[in-house]
């Protein structure tokens, strides 16, 4: 009879045991492993896992640059910098007993990509130009293509010549520091 409560307890030391390779996983964290863009924002919540005295203390491990947090308690705000990288969250409380108790939650900022117009309308052999904003990356250079066979084409500076044919067309621009950073644009090529 008392196997279960031991195979629950296992199980709810194997699920805090997940969230980001702490030595005391004493909270339950949400999302264990945070992955936001650079300079946006996530809400993080941490549950105890055991009794804890007083409010729950959060902090940056990096003091210079590694984001900020809004509100404190059980649930924060991670604003998080404009450079992607892993940056970490510590979080603290004390158990009635005195005992301190402090886990670290790793953040992974990710850099981010806009093109600027995100769609357009041209006509036929027509042109426009675009812009790939790039957020947390050393670079800001890009690589474009046209997505769609047939879709025009589009220099290295961003100038997109619309093919004859009339259609919806997609550009992607793929940062070049980083390739799994990417955004798309459609272009809507119709006779006048």
């Amino acid at each position: 009879m008392s196997r279960p409560p031991i195979i629950l307890s296992l199980l709810l030391l194997a699920a805090l045991g997940c969230g980001g390779g702490a030595q005391n996983p004493a909270f339950l964290v949400v999302p264990a492993n945070p992955i936001v863009s650079a300079g946006e924002q996530v809400v993080i919540v941490a549950q105890p896992a055991v009794d804890v005295d007083g409010d729950l203390d959060w902090e940056v491990e990096e003091p210079y640059g590694g984001g900020l947090l809004r509100s404190h308690g059980p649930r924060v705000t991670y604003v998080a910098p404009d450079t992607a990288g892993s940056y970490h969250l510590v979080l603290r409380a004390n158990r009635p007993n005195g005992q301190a108790l402090k886990q670290t939650v790793a953040v992974q900022v990710v850099g981010s990509s806009s093109i600027d117009p995100p769609h357009a309308r041209l006509a036929p052999g027509a042109g426009a130009d675009f812009t790939a904003r790039l957020r947390g990356l050393g670079s800001t250079a890009v690589r474009w293509t046209v997505q769609d066979a047939g879709g025009g084409s589009i220099s290295d500076d961003g100038h997109y010549t619309a093919p004859s044919r009339p259609g919806t067309y997609r550009i992607l621009a793929t940062a070049v520091a980083d390739p799994s950073v990417t955004a798309q644009a459609s272009i809507t090529v119709e006779n006048p």
